[in-house]
């Protein structure tokens, strides 16, 4: 594995060294991270870069010289005749990185600032690429941001750990969870009937309205005609 850091002032790599016998990839990843380490070092501190062999030693996280080389030809690497120099233009790049999709980090970053979560919701929520879809559906159908991510990360969660099933498998769909939000914060259930009515989603794909309707769960608000009620009772 052969290293050498850019010279920026002369536009050009540095002196490059070689390392040998690394006997994995977590050694060989450790080796490098370790010699741009040293080199960098070496070359601010106004030294300059020996043209060697080094080894590399996991325990003290060190190279140590194992043998110097003089010349270029002693690596014995040569220009390929048969291979031609590959031009990326700064255009091709940029249509590269702007097809990527949006990284964890910069999704979970955007959950904070567009939709008002906490780090920690937003965390949870963007762990999965899945899981930030269903929510961002969710929204997108209607739910306020902060109530859609705590049902989530209680109820549906819940439902999927107990079912042992992944987010694209639960029969609840984002719309779904966004109209049976709107039922408990219209006051048409309260919280707990919201749990049930969830479950039973779960279990057959059903619409909570229906559900609600067909167990005649809808909550009464109206204090009028709750004295109406009791007063037929009485």
């Amino acid at each position: 594995m052969n290293i050498s850091i850019w010279d920026h002032k002369n536009n050009r790599f540095g002196t490059r060294t070689e390392i040998k016998n690394l006997n994995s990839f977590r050694f060989a990843r450790q080796a490098l991270v370790q010699e741009m380490i040293r080199q960098t070092a070496l070359i601010e501190d106004g030294g300059k870069v020996i043209q060697e062999t080094l080894l590399f030693d996991p325990a003290t996280q060190r190279t140590a010289p194992m043998r110097s080389k003089e010349e270029a030809h002693d690596y014995r690497y040569f220009p390929e005749p048969d291979l031609v120099p590959l031009i990326i233009s700064d255009q091709w790049k940029q249509e590269v990185v702007d097809s990527l999709p949006e990284m964890p980090r910069a999704r979970r970053e955007r959950f904070g600032e567009q939709y008002g979560l906490p780090e920690d919701a937003a965390a949870l929520l963007t762990a999965e690429r899945a899981h930030a879809d269903y929510f961002e559906e969710t929204v997108q159908n209607g739910a306020a941001p902060k109530r859609a991510s705590n049902w989530m990360l209680t109820e549906l969660f819940r439902e999927l750990n107990e079912r042992k099933i992944e987010i694209d498998e639960l029969a609840i769909e984002p719309n779904q969870l966004a109209q049976l939000i709107s039922l408990v914060d219209d006051g048409s259930i309260n919280a707990g009937v919201g749990k049930e009515v969830m479950s039973q989603m779960a279990d057959t794909g059903t619409n909570p309205s229906v559900i609600v309707e067909e167990k005649g769960l809808v909550q009464i608000s109206d204090s009028g005609e709750l004295e109406e009620i009791v007063g037929r009772i009485m």
